[in-house]
C-alpha cells in the first residue's frame, strides 16, 4: 500500500518536526470512498490543526508519464509539503519509461515542496527483489546528482521482513538511501494489541544502519474478522493498547516519522460482516468512524494530543 506524506508549509519551505512526527498515512477523508467537498475541506482543517506528516502512495505515471502525479499537485494546492513515496516497478527494465521516471522526479524535487522522497514500497515482497533494490539506488543516485537536499528513503514491509532469513542482506542491498522505512501491522502476528512485545521491533536494529520511518502503522477496531482472520480480535481499546505498546517501542529508534493507516475508517463496516481479505481488516483501522462520529479513544494518543480534532 501507500504514500504520500505531508506536512504543513508556509509557502515552498517545509518544515520538518523532531522528535518523532506522529502522523497519518494516507488521505482519509470521512465518507470514503465517495467524500464530497465538505468532508475535504473539514479534512484539510483536521490535518492543519494536528501537525504531523500526512501520507499518499502513488504511481510515479499516475497522471501519466513525466506529469508529476496529481495528489501530490493538489496537497501542495492545499498548502502542505509533501514527502512522496512512488512506485516505481512499472518502469524497471523500459529505458523509456525510466527516462520518463527521472524527468518527473527532476520536475517533482525542484518544482515542488518535497520534504522526503520514497522510491518503491514495500519493495522486499517483490518476486525481483535484488533487481528492484538496484533500480531504487540507481534512482537514488539520480535524485542526489541535482544536487537538491530532498532525502531519498525506500519501504520494506516488517512483518514480511521478519521472516526471511536473510532480511539484514536485503536491506543492506539499498547503498544510495538516505534512511529506510516501514509498513507495519501487528495484528498479522498477534491477535490482540495488549499482546504486542515492548521488544518487537528489535530486529531492526540489526538490519539497519541508518535513520528509520514508518510509513504505515495500523491495528483494527472490529472486533470479529473472520473467516479470514477468526483469531484477530480488533477493538478501539485493543488500538489503543497498540499504540501505546508502539511509542514506547520505537523511542530507542527515533524514527523521523510514523503514520498512522488512516484518520476515517476507508469504507463503511459492520460488525459481524464476514471479513475474507486484509483490505476488508483494514476498514476499521482508522482512527475516527468513516462518517460523522466521536473520535475513537486511540486518537489522541497516537496524535499526542489532548483534545480531539475538530469535527
Amino acid at each position: 500500500m501507500v504514500l504520500l506524506l505531508l506536512v504543513a508549509s508556509a509557502g515552498s519551505t517545509c518544515t520538518l518536526y523532531f522528535p518523532t512526527s506522529f502522523g497519518i498515512a494516507s488521505l482519509s477523508p470521512a465518507n470514503q470512498p465517495t467524500p464530497g467537498a465538505a468532508d475535504w475541506s473539514t479534512y484539510w482543517l483536521q490535518m492543519r490543526g494536528q501537525g504531523g506528516f500526512q501520507g499518499i502512495y502513488t504511481q510515479w505515471d499516475a497522471s501519466g508519464a513525466g506529469n508529476i502525479p496529481e495528489a501530490i499537485v493538489t496537497t501542495a494546492a492545499a498548502g502542505f509539503g509533501s514527502v512522496v513515496v512512488l512506485g516505481i516497478t512499472s518502469a524497471l527494465g523500459d529505458p523509456g519509461k525510466t527516462a520518463s521516471l527521472e524527468s518527473m522526479l527532476a520536475k517533482l524535487v525542484t518544482q515542488e515542496p518535497v520534504v522526503y522522497l520514497g522510491l518503491g514500497n514495500e519493495i522486499d515482497e517483490e518476486a525481483s527483489f535484488s533487481a528492484v533494490a538496484a533500480f531504487v539506488n540507481q534512482l537514488t543516485d539520480y535524485v542526489h546528482s541535482l544536487g537538491t537536499a530532498v532525502p531519498v528513503f525506500t519501504v520494506f514491509q516488517y512483518e514480511h521482513l521478519l521472516g526471511l532469513p536473510d532480511a539484514a542482506a536485503r536491506v543492506a542491498q539499498l547503498t544510495s538511501v538516505d534512511f529506510v522505512a516501514f509498513t507495519t501491522y501487528p495484528c498479522l502476528n498477534y491477535s490482540s494489541g495488549a499482546a504486542v512485545p515492548r521488544d518487537y521491533y528489535q530486529p531492526i536494529a540489526n538490519w539497519v544502519h541508518t535513520a528509520i520511518a514508518f510509513t504505515e502503522v495500523g491495528w483494527p477496531s472490529r472486533s470479529q474478522n473472520g473467516p479470514a482472520y477468526p483469531d484477530l480480535h480488533g477493538s478501539e481499546q485493543d488500538q489503543l493498547a497498540f499504540i501505546q505498546t508502539f511509542q514506547s517501542a520505537i523511542a530507542d529508534y527515533g524514527p523521523f516519522f510514523a503514520n498512522w493507516f488512516s484518520l476515517h475508517d476507508p469504507a463503511p463496516w459492520t460488525e459481524g460482516t464476514p471479513v475474507t481479505s486484509f483490505n476488508q481488516v483494514l476498514t476499521s483501522a482508522g482512527l475516527m468512524a468513516n462518517g460523522s462520529g466521536p473520535a475513537k479513544s486511540a486518537l489522541a494518543a497516537w496524535l499526542n494530543r489532548p483534545a480531539p480534532l475538530p469535527e
